[in-house]
């Protein structure tokens, strides 16, 4: 049930609060991790450039996006992208801030477009198909990458070209493990107090007593340890221009032709990786507010502020899982809290900037520690005790590898390939032919004699009915050819039905019309059921859409089309009948076979019963109306439709000798619920209810003779047929 979303301005202003204060260290974090491979001379810049990204992201996300109370701001899958794009862009350009931010803008503006266009083109549902493995291994491989990266700064270390320094180290680690302590106390003691913001302040209050004691350097500026003074782009417009890569989008012309490839797939790995982060997120909020997201919405919100973002200087950003549950759980229910989140970072970044000067690099780090630990799904490693889906722990282990070794969408597109062919050997192997059955153990619902019911048993045993289920593609058609292969010799009817199956392609198509040809090559009989016209079956690719178009298989030539399996059994039964060595007699009331022991009893009456000759295609009753009557058929055969929201089907037919509406033995006001048409015309005698009443009065004892008669012999036809009623309604289950 979906909540009714009420707002309240205290809510939302301290889920806004509450947010931000938990952003605030992360975006400082992801931020300084970005611009690592620059050096830890950029490390202020880098910190700047995750509080931008956090405004922008949180602001315009949250403005344009389709999850009410979902944060945006820098996460750990666009952190490690900025980071490979910085590190190439410094490799082939070296450490030039104008032009890694350049390509930095690039990259992200173009992972902004790609979220663009998956909202336009409605590409949100598609995401959600990754596979579970394949999330929880790359996401594991970005908190093992984050985590490698934080090691350095935990340990004083410029990178892990440099070995630790004694000057560096005691500080560092002193730093960094205070604050990680720091940190997991407050977990532990006082959850509702903003832990990662407490671990950062116990930092900078521990480097300070260092500083103090003459252990740790004592000034901001030039210090690898801490992120130094950092620059508040707000304070005047010529600082504002120089920190906005907007004003320097006419550089882009001196970029070399080859960048922009790498250009390209990075920011089309970012689009892909942040829209798949933000619906996973935005699934979360789901839950806990139960609420539904618009995923195109939130896409196309997601691509706004990413670009937004860029322009002006700031990191990529996604929904953030962390920070939108706690916006949740402090209030937020609606976009004013996220935008709330982002104008707190903005006031922070313009008016506290001198101060985050101080912040140490190595609790930083620490805070990241936990951070990527948490990011593991511990729940995805416990697949391995489970030895049905150990080959899913691989696949989640081999992009985890992956992801750390070579390269994110590396590992993303082989995981996907990998988990895509073991879905497909999983079709493969299901069985195509749910159930087999003989035709002396399945009958069509038509009322036939005792005669017709033991010959069709008896010849029935060369007519092979195959249930087929699942969908029939490339994979799974060919175990059909081989199954009716078996059977080639022991049968010379086959019917195939098809009522279960929703879709085939074209393979499936080739090769079921190239078994259709060999069968009537064979001279053997084919049945193609369970196909509904295309009026009544909207998919383009259904079975008879695709055979019809495809396959060159129509209706009323060598092979017959039937809408269900009722009428196909009917079909192959009238053939079979018409095969019967000794022709029935003329029926008529007298000679019916469910009462030859009372033909007396029936003369006061026969007079009594009014004959009326049917035309073809005339119905003898409408659905919802009485047949005050009990109808015998004389000649010809009356089919009993029921109605249906595609239209009227065929559920039955009664031919000579068979009476039908004996309801009205019992109920004089029963009304039809069924159609009676004489499709091809008939001859019936109505046996008035008024008659049936005068019989009960006259003759009481001949007419409850005549009722118990009646009733065995509905009795023994429904023996006959309770099979073929119990299979057909297990296969229709099944088929949904």
């Amino acid at each position: 049930m979906i909540q009714t979303v009420r707002f309240r301005w205290v809510d939302e202003l301290n889920g806004g609060l509450t947010a931000a204060v938990i952003a605030l260290p992360l975006a400082l974090a992801f931020g300084v991790v970005a611009f690592a491979p620059m050096g830890p001379a950029y490390a202020a810049h880098g910190a700047l450039t995750g509080l931008l990204g956090a405004v922008y992201t949180g602001f315009f996300a949250s403005l344009f996006g389709g999850t009410p109370s979902q944060v945006t701001g820098p996460t750990g899958p666009m952190t490690v992208i900025a980071t490979a794009v910085i590190a190439e862009t410094v490799q082939r350009f070296g450490h030039d801030l104008n032009t890694v931010m350049l390509c930095l803008s690039v990259v992200i503006i173009i992972g902004g477009l790609t979220q663009l266009i998956l909202g336009v083109i409605k590409g949100g549902r598609l995401i959600k198909f990754v596979p579970y493995p394949v999330v929880a291994g790359f996401m594991n491989g970005i908190a093992i990458i984050i985590f490698i990266s934080q090691i350095p700064p935990f340990l004083g270390m410029r990178d892990f070209s440099h070995l630790p320094q004694p000057d560096t180290l005691l500080p560092a680690t002193i730093v960094g493990t205070g604050a990680l302590l720091a940190l997991l106390l407050c977990k532990k003691h006082t959850p509702k107090l903003p832990s990662a913001l407490i671990a950062l302040l116990v930092g900078v209050v521990i480097y300070q007593l260092l500083a103090l004691l003459g252990i740790a350097p004592s000034q901001a500026d030039a210090n690898p340890l801490v992120i130094g003074p950092i620059v508040n782009p707000f304070a005047d417009l010529n600082q504002l221009q120089q920190a906005m890569p907007l004003f320097q989008m006419d550089q882009l012309p001196q970029l070399p032709a080859s960048s922009w490839s790498f250009l390209l797939f990075n920011g089309m790995a970012l689009g892909l990786l942040g829209a798949l982060d933000s619906l996973l997120t935005s699934l979360v909020a789901d839950s806990m507010t139960r609420g539904r997201h618009h995923s195109d919405h939130e896409l196309r919100g997601q691509g706004i502020a990413n670009i937004v973002s860029a322009l002006g200087g700031g990191l990529a950003g996604a929904g953030a899982t962390v920070r939108t549950l706690v916006n949740i759980q402090a209030g937020g229910r609606t976009p004013v809290s996220g935008m709330i989140h982002a104008l707190c970072i903005l006031l922070v970044t313009a008016l506290l900037s001198n101060y985050a000067a101080w912040i140490p690099l190595a609790a930083l780090a620490g805070i990241l520690f936990y951070t990527a630990v948490t990011m593991i799904d511990y729940k995805a490693l416990q697949l391995i005790r489970n030895r049905e889906v150990r080959h899913e722990f691989l696949i989640m282990l081999l992009v985890t590898g992956l992801t750390v070794a070579i390269d994110l969408m590396v590992a993303v597109g082989v995981g996907c390939g990998i988990a895509l062919l073991l879905f497909t050997i999983r079709l493969v192997r299901q069985p195509i032919v749910h159930e087999r059955i003989r035709g002396n153990e399945l009958f069509s619902r038509n009322f036939r004699s005792p005669e017709e019911m033991s010959f069709l048993q008896d010849a029935g045993q060369r007519t092979l009915i195959y249930s087929v289920q699942a969908h029939l593609f490339f994979g799974t058609v060919d175990a059909l050819v081989q199954e009716v292969e078996q059977d080639w010799q022991s049968a010379d009817r086959f019917l195939f039905d098809f009522s279960a199956v929703r879709e085939i392609d074209l393979t499936g198509v080739h090769i079921i019309t190239s078994l259709v040809a060999k069968l009537l090559d064979a001279q053997k009989e084919v049945h193609l059921c369970g196909l509904p016209h295309m009026e009544q079956h909207a998919s383009p690719h259904s079975v008879r859409a695709m055979l019809e178009g495809l396959g060159g298989l129509e209706d009323g030539g060598e092979v017959h089309l039937y809408h269900n399996l009722d009428l196909a059994l009917d079909a192959t039964e009238t053939k079979l009948l018409a095969s019967m060595p000794k022709a029935a007699p003329k029926p008529s009331v007298k000679d019916h076979p469910a009462i030859p022991k009372m033909r007396h009893l029936l003369e006061p009456v026969w007079a009594n019963m009014q004959v009326q000759t049917l035309a073809p295609g005339e119905k003898l009753t409408e659905p919802g109306t009485a047949l005050k009557a009990v109808c015998l058929v004389c000649e010809g055969e009356i089919s009993v439709f029921r109605p249906t929201p595609s239209g009227l089907v065929r559920i039955s037919k009664a031919g000579p000798g068979v009476l039908v509406g004996l309801r009205a033995l019992f109920e004089e006001t029963h009304t039809q619920g069924s159609s009676l048409v004489a499709e091809q015309g008939a001859k019936v005698r109505l046996l008035p209810i008024e008659a049936l009443h005068q019989w009960s009065l006259n003759q009481p004892q001949s007419y409850i003779t005549f009722q118990k008669a009646m009733l065995r012999a509905a009795i023994s036809h429904y023996d006959m047929s309770a099979n073929a009623l119990i299979w057909m309604e297990h296969h229709r289950h099944n088929s949904r």
